[in-house]
């Protein structure tokens, strides 16, 4: 490891994130700096899918609320709700996620599918309704970022720098973190 007076410079994708950075090491302040991350636009994929589906790409784990998700698409069937729901990203809940989907009954309207590869990624944001990440904990998520890109209208927790991004009611929806309720609203 390098000390850090030989740093040149450190960077963060988001205003958030640097704050955290200088707040664990303030003598980066005046060494550190924002670059955004960015999404290129992809040509939107012909594929017409089967049935109508929200989707949610990212690792599969706690912080990133995908627990809050299949509760509040749990609601949202009891209530009636048509679409599916699609989850792409690898599972890191050693394999309580296809258990706590089970339990509620949905396995026949939650599709987990691992980690997809990006032409595939793009073709599910090309046929999705919307796209949904209600994350506890976040920095920068490209994934968010992409489907911005796409085109699609975005759900998103305001954590971390997703409000560095997303303007509420402007181009997406933002939601307090771990809050079902308002996701379910949304």
């Amino acid at each position: 490891e390098y000390p850090i007076t030989l740093m040149c410079r450190v960077l963060s994708v988001s205003r958030a994130g640097l704050k955290e950075l200088r707040a664990w090491l303030p003598e980066i302040h005046d060494k550190s700096s924002v670059i955004t991350n960015g999404a290129s636009p992809q040509p939107p994929s012909a594929w017409t899918p089967p049935r109508p589906y929200i989707l949610s790409v990212g690792r599969l784990a706690a912080y990133k609320g995908t627990d809050l998700l299949i509760l509040g698409f749990a609601e949202l069937v009891s209530e009636g709700f048509k679409p599916d729901l699609v989850l792409c990203g690898p599972d890191q809940t050693q394999g309580r996620l296809p258990r706590f989907i089970a339990r509620l009954g949905l396995k026949k309207r939650i599709h987990v599918l691992g980690s997809v590869p990006p032409a595939r990624i793009n073709r599910l944001l090309s046929g999705c309704l919307y796209f949904v990440l209600p994350s506890r904990k976040e920095n920068m998520p490209m994934a968010l970022l992409e489907a911005m890109a796409a085109g699609k209208a975005v759900i998103a927790s305001k954590v971390g720098g997703v409000g560095e991004i997303i303007q509420d009611k402007k181009n997406g929806l933002l939601l307090p973190p771990q809050d079902v309720p308002a996701l379910v609203q949304a």
